[in-house]
């Protein structure tokens, strides 16, 4: 009986370990960021300089299939609202967004190419008291198929009361 138990054992621990190993798993990481870096599609709309201040938190989740090949990654905040803040160096004029529920998903394929890559959720809304939104984007951005639902400033070129109001001092 005892040569029997130990006969599994050993066949069992083996194939428990590969099972274990063969697994999809998931790796999750929290990323803080406080940088400035020019703000280039508020800049190419404006024509002046824009920059952009980010603050805050987000969590990066990635998936791996049972091969190790990463299939997928999920980017959202975390920890409380992101913070992001665009401003025209000339004249330190600044204007300030927050947003809590934005999430980016991207797909890979086996290869590791990019299978798809979407934005959702509300990625900015710049508001000024007594003008109210000059910027917003918000719905869903898919940047491989090109599926749009929302607005989106930039995309939209509707851009003009940020510029205007970054511009005047």
């Amino acid at each position: 009986m005892h040569r029997l138990a130990l006969l599994l054992s050993i066949i069992a621990l083996p194939l428990a370990v590969t099972a274990t190993a063969a697994a999809n798993t998931r790796q999750t990481q929290i990323v803080t960021v406080h940088e400035t870096q020019p703000f280039v599609p508020a800049t190419n709309a404006c024509g002046f300089p824009v920059d952009l201040r980010e603050d805050g938190s987000f969590e990066v989740t990635d998936f791996y299939d049972n091969s190790g090949t990463l299939f997928k990654e999920i980017v959202h905040n975390f920890g409380g609202p992101f913070t992001v803040t665009a401003t025209n160096p000339a004249n330190g004029k600044s204007v300030t967004t927050r947003s809590e529920t934005f999430v980016s998903i991207t797909t890979f394929n086996p290869d590791g190419s990019v299978a798809s890559s979407s934005d959702s959720g509300l990625i900015f809304n710049f508001v000024v008291p007594g003008s109210g939104t000059i910027l917003l984007s918000a719905g869903r951005l898919d940047f491989v198929t090109g599926f749009v639902a929302g607005p989106h400033a930039f995309r939209d070129q509707n851009t003009a009361a940020f510029c205007n109001y970054l511009l005047d001092p």
